[in-house]
Parts: C-alpha cells; structure tokens; sequence
C-alpha cells in the first residue's frame, strides 16, 4: 500500500512538472525590443498594474541632462560610446568609446564630475582631423515619423543641422537596468544593432516616451515639416 502511494505521489508531481514546462516555453517568447535589458513597456501603458511615470522625450532630453549611447544593456562594464548633453535647446556630443568610458566609470560622479571627467580624458587636440576638437552647444531638433494610420508616432528623430553623422533614431521599446544603487533607464536606438540611449534617474518609476503627434513644442517636427 505504501509503495502504490509512492508511485502515485510520483506520477502526480510528473504531471505538475510537465504543465510547469509547458507554461515556460508558452511564456517564453523574447520581445525584439527588449535588447537584452528589461523591457518595461511602451507609453500604451504598463500592463502589470505597476505605477510609472512617463515623461516625453523632448521634456526628458533636457529634464536628465546626461545621456549615453551604448551597445549594450545597463550593467557595470557597459561602453558608453556616445555621451549628450541637452541644455537650453543645444546639445553636445562627446565619443567617450575611443576612451573606454563604462558606466563604472561614472556611476557614483555627478553631472558636473562626468563632464570634468571627459574633458580631462579626451585629448584637446584631434590629431585625425589637425585641430583643436570643438564642443560648442548647438542646436538640436526632434522629427516625429507617424505609423501606418497617420495618427501615431511611430519612431523619433534627434538631429542636428550643426554636427555632421550626429542623428539617431528612437523607438518605442524601453529599456532599464541597475548598476550598483543607481538606475538606468532609456528608449532603443537601433533593435538589430542592440543599441540604446539611457539616463540615470532618481526612481526607477521614471520611464520615457515619444512624444504624442499633437505636441507643442517648438523643437518638435513631423516628418520634416
């Protein structure tokens, strides 16, 4: 009697982790935007009751101040190849790649400590080009691309008509990592190249997201006009 007990106990612990299995792999499909961080939804919304925060790219730009480019998802050892910084209606661009800037690197600097640290690692001097590497502000502007009904955005242009091979294209599809105590939360650039902007923010509620068709603001284009 024990021993039918036994095999029954079996049998029914079998059937459990058989329906477990089945689950994962039903649930197991990879979102392409997810870019190898944590997808954390689109601005339709969240859709697991979380409570977030989001805020339109062209307030958000300015509002986080620092920006990185990167090919790789938020963790320590991450290269951030690009570096922005949006004031004022301008933006400046540094390629902090040729200097290995990580986000350990950065993590526990402030805004000002970043920049400080830029300036001192990047030479003055562009021995490619001859001249003195220029990092005046300039101007930057955001085009809306509306989907297939005309009625929605469907990805965002940061441009410049001031720095030559300086546009990048943002998606839908939001990304957010932590390093350390700080998080890092941004938009996908680029789904095949695996490549994202992010900012560090203040709470991890704090989301992103392309600005709606009907937007105000005087920086914001659609589809060049």
């Amino acid at each position: 009697m024990r021993k039918k007990n036994r095999l029954l106990s079996v049998g029914c612990m079998g059937l459990v982790l058989g329906g477990l299995m089945l689950l994962g792999a039903c649930g197991g499909t990879e979102d392409p935007g997810e870019v190898g961080a944590q997808e954390v939804g689109s601005q339709d919304g969240p859709q697991d009751g979380a409570v977030r925060n989001y805020i339109s790219v062209s307030d958000a730009l300015e509002e986080q101040h620092i920006w990185f480019r990167t090919f790789r998802q938020p963790t320590r050892d991450t290269q951030l190849n690009y570096t922005y910084i949006f004031e004022n209606g301008k933006v400046q661009e540094y390629y902090t790649g040729g200097i290995k800037l990580t986000i350990e690197d950065v993590y526990d600097m402030s805004n000002e400590e970043i920049i400080d640290h830029i300036h001192e690692e990047i030479p003055p001097y562009d021995e490619r080009t001859g001249r003195d590497r220029d990092y005046t502000p300039v101007e930057y502007s955001l085009d809306i691309t509306l989907d297939g009904s005309g009625n929605n955005t469907e990805e965002m242009t940061v441009m410049s008509d001031f720095r030559f091979n300086f546009d990048f294209t943002l998606q839908h599809s939001a990304v957010q990592g932590t390093v350390y105590d700080t998080t890092y939360t941004g938009l996908v650039v680029d789904y095949d190249r695996e490549e994202i902007l992010i900012t560090r923010v203040d709470h991890p509620e704090t989301h992103f997201k392309l600005d709606d068709p009907d937007t105000q603001k005087d920086n914001v284009t659609i589809e060049g006009s």
